[in-house]
């Protein structure tokens, strides 16, 4: 590292990146590494290839109170939960001691003040082996086809993401339901009259889907900048440049299930 202090880096956001560099920094201990690098290169990437090659020993993970609250929300049944609002309207140190460790812990990062007026326990510890984890994700870049037959004729959709996920793909490994969504590419061509469209071109988009609770209430959030299919005055639906934000409270409805709803505003 120190022998590249003086070293002019050229950044380009697919083909040569700072998870590419990173990458190759590591195939100093394995050059086997390099056999991950693909046609784009994600910090998770990085995490994938160097746990493939066994060249993480150990991982400590060091989480924020905020992280660790929303982490623990998801592990507490509907008794635990039940059992906390009359200990938050009424605290005291025997009704701290009927509850569950797991909700015990969940206080003390709610509601630190009230914990500590009661003399709450502070040794606690986590076991996050079997949590989730980068590199359990799915892959962030993906390649869809698909075929449509209208009045309009027969028509090919293409699409590619150079690296993020949806909000409909997989999200197990992510602390609660998200979409990113950097460089995607999306276009269709009309078999019948041998004509290509470019529909959508996004920049950077973003949805932040943090579950709003009674003990813990949160925002969740969204941000597109781009080029992609809207509906026009008329109703009409055409291809228009883009930059949107909203925000709105997300919900869990039941530990598989969440609903959200989102005041959005932007120009095109």
């Amino acid at each position: 590292m120190w022998e590249l202090k003086g070293a002019e880096l050229v950044y380009y956001f697919q083909s040569y990146n700072c998870a590419t560099l990173t990458l190759e920094l590591i195939s100093l201990l394995d050059p086997d590494v390099l056999k991950e690098k693909q046609l784009f290169v994600s910090p998770v990437d990085v995490v994938k290839a160097a746990e493939k090659h066994g060249l993480i020993e150990q991982t400590q993970v060091l989480a924020s109170p905020k992280w660790l609250l929303n982490s623990i929300e998801d592990e507490l049944t509907t008794t635990e939960k039940s059992a906390i609002e009359p200990w938050v309207n009424n605290p005291s140190e025997k009704g701290l001691s009927l509850l569950s460790p797991l909700s015990q812990q969940y206080l003390s990062l709610a509601h630190p003040q009230k914990y500590d007026s009661v003399n709450g326990a502070k040794d606690f510890g986590i076991d996050l082996s079997d949590y989730k984890h980068p590199a359990k994700t799915p892959q962030d870049s993906a390649f869809g086809v698909g075929y449509t037959n209208s009045k309009h004729g027969d028509t090919i959709a293409l699409s590619f993401l150079s690296s993020g996920h949806y909000l409909s793909g997989d999200n197990r490994q992510y602390l609660h339901e998200s979409e990113l969504v950097m460089g995607k590419l999306s276009g269709t061509i009309n078999l019948d009259t041998n004509s290509a469209k470019l529909s959508e071109a996004t920049i950077y988009s973003v949805k932040n889907l943090t579950p709003s609770s009674q003990f813990n209430p949160s925002w969740s959030t969204e941000f597109y900048l781009g080029y992609r299919p809207a509906y026009s005055h008329d109703l009409s639906l055409e291809s228009l440049g883009e930059i949107a934000f909203g925000f709105g409270k997300s919900k869990k409805l039941h530990r598989d299930i969440s609903g959200y709803l989102h005041l959005v505003g932007g120009v095109t």
